[in-house]
């Protein structure tokens, strides 16, 4: 197991932790996971001062499928050195901003991504306690699309919308987010473009088949956050 000496976050945080920060003003988008390494880190870029590693966790549901949120963590918080010893299936616990960028994916053509920006990080469980999967997260930002209310197939409802949230330097994140059932029609009368909304939820994962202008058809992975529960202010 790999040793983290640094910007080490505690295996048992919690939305008190959260709650916490917030109330200090220190946050209004904090993500915390913990579950095992699915991919292994591989170099993903660097800046004038550091150099950034990506890898996939994969977060256990009580279902029993899983979500696979992509990370990126830089050398300030964990030494070049020590990516090659964090193997697949080992338990690890992070926390940071969940982020989105647009990836150029073909000329004149990109494709919003989504990944947890890690400030902290911890690979050790105490005894005591043993292997506890958490998967939350705190959004407090405003709407930046008009919502989508919508029934499923299957008689369920649903409310998708886009949360922007502001951070430094004049820019912003921008989380699909979506609400299920009494929640969804609740907020479809409630919300509308520039509404602020303040909750807690959990960062899900799917796969779904894209159709392509060529007509054939490509597996994808698209991520979300799920509500759980309003905030007031």
């Amino acid at each position: 197991m790999a040793e983290f000496e640094n910007n080490k976050v505690t295996t048992q945080y919690t939305e008190g932790d959260f709650l916490a920060e917030r109330l200090e003003g220190i946050t209004t988008n904090r993500a915390y996971l913990s579950g095992y390494l699915e991919e292994e880190f591989t170099y993903s870029h660097q800046n004038a001062r550091h150099v950034f590693y990506q890898a996939v966790i994969k977060v256990p549901r009580l279902s029993g499928t899983a979500d696979y949120i992509p990370i990126i963590v830089s050398d300030s918080i964990v030494p070049c050195k020590v990516f090659s010893q964090i193997k697949r299936g080992e338990f690890l616990a992070v926390k940071g901003r969940f982020s989105s960028y647009n990836q150029q994916i073909a000329p004149n053509k990109k494709r919003v991504q989504l990944y947890l920006h890690v400030d902290a990080i911890n690979g050790e469980v105490p005894e005591e306690q043993g292997i506890q999967v958490k998967n939350f997260i705190f959004l407090d930002g405003n709407i930046c699309k008009r919502p989508i209310f919508r029934t499923t197939p299957l008689g369920r409802q649903i409310l998708e919308f886009i949360v922007a949230v502001n951070r430094k330097y004049g820019r912003a994140d921008y989380i699909p987010c979506i609400a299920w059932g009494a929640l969804a029609e609740h907020f479809s009368r409630q919300l509308d473009v520039s509404s602020e909304i303040c909750f807690w939820g959990r960062i899900q994962s799917r796969t779904y088949t894209k159709r392509l202008e060529s007509r054939q058809t490509e597996e994808r992975i698209t991520r979300e956050v799920s509500i759980m529960r309003i905030i007031e202010k």
